[in-house]
């Protein structure tokens, strides 16, 4: 009987059945079940760069007596030459002659700094040398070091975050200015701009570190750190800023760091603490993707939680 005359058997020949299915599956089986991933980027913080820009360039800045230029510029020798001994107690006097000039008052304080801002900004336009062009350097914000996206208001909020760790009152006492208080000094903007610089910087930038240098579990830390600290401020001033994919992506690099960290090492102990660090790290991060997937079910955080449990599992 042929085929035509019989209408239990199908025109369609078993090949393209066969194709249209695995078609079918390949379409919809990733829906079902999402293929794993690992977040390996923050996500971005907005700002407002020509605000930034047009801000450091009003007005001429304040005058100082000269008996804080010439603290200021001692610390900065000491700081370009690395006396590492001498920085110290020029910091302190530098930070007491600041306070006794200009004290608390942040208008005042920023008057100042947009002066020495502008110094320092000229000094990199020109190529000219200048003791904080080398700091900036070892933190990715010169030329041909830095990234691609970096932005002239990142290195200005940069550069005013660092004069207010020299110039804080704390420093006069022999302490650790608190981070919070020296972001208060900081207009909001640049307290963004900052964020900004953080969230999309690696941790040899954001630490001051040599390109490919080797972290110890104290450096991965400290950088994980420093990033919780800035992802909390930008949600601060954004709340629509995504805090707990963030949170789990700071944990992932961490994690990632101390896997790298385990390869390196030959003491058994050490490795042992370091693949204990990664697990830890996905664990935390286990924990933000999760409570993500509780608020607001995505298949992007899907993959991410994949990604955390199955790399937490090798």
């Amino acid at each position: 009987m042929s085929r035509k005359n019989n209408p239990d058997r199908s025109d369609v020949p078993n090949s393209i059945v066969v194709g249209v299915v695995i078609l079918l599956l390949v379409i919809f089986v990733p829906i079902v079940r999402p293929m794993p991933a690992l977040p390996t980027h923050l996500p971005p913080v907005r700002y407002d760069a020509m605000a930034i820009e047009r801000s450091a360039l009003a007005g001429a800045g304040r005058p100082t007596p000269a008996f804080v230029d010439e603290a200021y510029t001692l610390l900065l020798r000491a700081i370009g030459e690395r006396q590492l001994e001498g920085v110290g107690p020029l910091q302190r006097e530098f930070a007491a002659f600041m306070y006794d000039f200009a004290g608390e008052d942040i208008r005042a304080r920023q008057a100042v700094r947009q002066r020495y801002l502008r110094e320092f900004l000229r000094a990199r336009r020109e190529r000219r040398p200048h003791p904080l062009l080398g700091v900036a350097r070892r933190h990715r914000l010169l030329a041909p070091e830095s990234p691609p996206w970096l932005s002239d208001a990142m290195v200005i909020a940069w550069f005013d975050m660092r004069w207010e760790m020299l110039a804080a009152r704390d420093s006069a006492t022999g302490d650790a200015p608190a981070l919070d208080r020296l972001l208060q000094r900081l207009p909001p903007e640049e307290r963004r701009a900052l964020a900004a610089w953080i969230v999309a910087s690696e941790c040899d930038a954001i630490l001051g570190a040599p390109a490919g240098a080797s972290f110890t579990p104290r450096h991965l830390e400290g950088c994980a750190s420093v990033r919780r600290e800035f992802v909390g401020l930008a949600y601060e001033m954004d709340h629509s800023y995504p805090l707990d994919e963030a949170r789990g992506t700071i944990e992932v690099l961490l994690a990632r760091g101390f896997e790298q960290l385990a390869r390196a090492l030959t003491d058994d102990d050490q490795r042992a603490g370091a693949r204990a660090g990664a697990r830890d790290a996905y664990d935390r991060a286990s924990g933000y993707f999760t409570r993500l997937l509780a608020q607001a079910p995505s298949r992007r955080i899907r993959r991410f939680q994949a990604g955390v449990l199955a790399a937490a599992t090798d």
